[in-house]
């Protein structure tokens, strides 16, 4: 069974999907009805995260986070859809392509079977980051901080904005559920960039800091249990 891959183009204003092959087709339509909706970053939330300025190109290097599989196979029984939510330049520098993107969450997708969880939908941006490649007018509204990928999860599930919660440990994750609406959840992995999130979420968002920071994917997911 494929895994449903989807982008926006750099306007924003169309949607495209993956194929298992790395083929792109046009994609337009509603996925399903939901009040729910969990959207969760990848790298750093449901497996390890590359090194600072490193990514994650190979299936080889996959490893889930503990607790993980556990958390989505709730979020499964509950019939809260499991959105990925990833920035992925690694795309737009050609160092990773799409099969090669895919091929990776498949292997999570693999992964999550063991605990019979499954995730419901990849969206991502494969473009670049305006602050590093310095023209800003080129790229695109997806790339979280900016809340393209998120209106768009909320658009394909007609999904309630106070229902929906994004589980981030970037900064950038924050700031996404913030821009578009939903409830942020940071999830303070202890990874080589820690201590420069948890002092950027200390700082700008303070309340988030305090009442909806955890862990792992594993303590936060009592959100839901609340709602």
């Amino acid at each position: 069974m494929e895994l449903l891959h989807l982008f926006l183009n750099l306007e924003g204003n169309k949607i495209f999907q993956i194929k298992s092959k790395g083929d792109v087709i046009p994609f337009d339509t509603l996925i399903q009805k939901n009040n729910k909706l969990a959207l969760i970053d990848r790298d750093g939330v449901i497996c390890e995260k590359a090194k600072k300025h490193e990514y994650l190109i190979s299936p080889e290097k996959v490893i889930i986070l503990n607790g993980v599989g556990e958390s989505i196979r709730y979020l499964n029984e509950k019939a809260i859809p499991v959105v990925i939510i990833t920035n992925q330049p690694c795309i737009y520098k050609k160092i990773l392509d799409y099969k090669g993107f895919y091929e990776i969450n498949l292997k999570i997708q693999n992964e999550l079977e063991k605990y019979n969880a499954h995730l419901d939908l990849v969206l991502f941006c494969p473009h670049g980051s305006p602050e590093k490649e310095g023209n800003l007018e080129k790229f695109c509204g997806c790339r979280k901080p900016k809340p393209g990928m998120v209106n768009l999860a909320l658009k394909l599930f007609d999904a309630n904005k106070r229902n929906t919660f994004l589980f981030g440990d970037f900064e950038s994750d924050v700031l996404a559920a913030e821009n578009s609406g939903v409830n942020p959840v940071w999830i303070a992995t202890k990874h080589d960039e820690y201590k420069s999130m948890r002092n950027k979420i200390n700082l700008n968002h303070p309340e988030i800091y305090k009442n909806s920071q955890f862990p792992t994917l594993f303590n936060a997911i009592k959100v839901f249990q609340k709602n």
